[in-house]
């Protein structure tokens, strides 16, 4: 099973510029604490691809802070990193995949609401 038949949630792609910053990561406490000026991938209501100049390792807690250009918002969101893979062409960044926590300070909720039928906000 490929990783797309495992997906709960359509990917759209995006190109949506985010900071990302690592709170906990018990395999490289080095990493708390580092901010990272990211860029998307795709997004999905419950996760996102990001290219990244540092390797965030799998299982690492991490914020995150993106604007959507559509909607002139940004949005607060907490997850976990799931994987993490090199780029060898790409001057020595990475692509980090994260997956969305619910967490009660983050806009998660609204998040979601842009997938809840408004698809359409990502691909304008």
């Amino acid at each position: 099973m490929d990783n797309s038949e495992r997906r709960r949630h359509i990917r759209l792609q995006s190109d949506e510029k985010l900071f990302v910053q690592v709170v906990a990561a018990s395999e490289s406490p080095e990493l708390v604490g580092k901010t990272y000026f990211c860029k998307t991938l795709d997004v999905s209501e419950s996760g996102l691809k990001i290219t990244v100049q540092h390797c965030v390792p799998q299982g690492c807690e991490v914020e995150l802070w993106v604007q959507v250009q559509s909607t002139a918002k940004k949005y607060f969101l907490q997850g976990l990193t799931q994987w993490c893979d090199d780029l060898e062409q790409a001057d020595g960044h990475f692509e980090l995949g994260i997956r969305l926590s619910d967490a009660s300070k983050s806009d998660f909720k609204q998040w979601q609401y842009l997938f809840d039928g408004h698809i359409n906000r990502f691909l304008n």
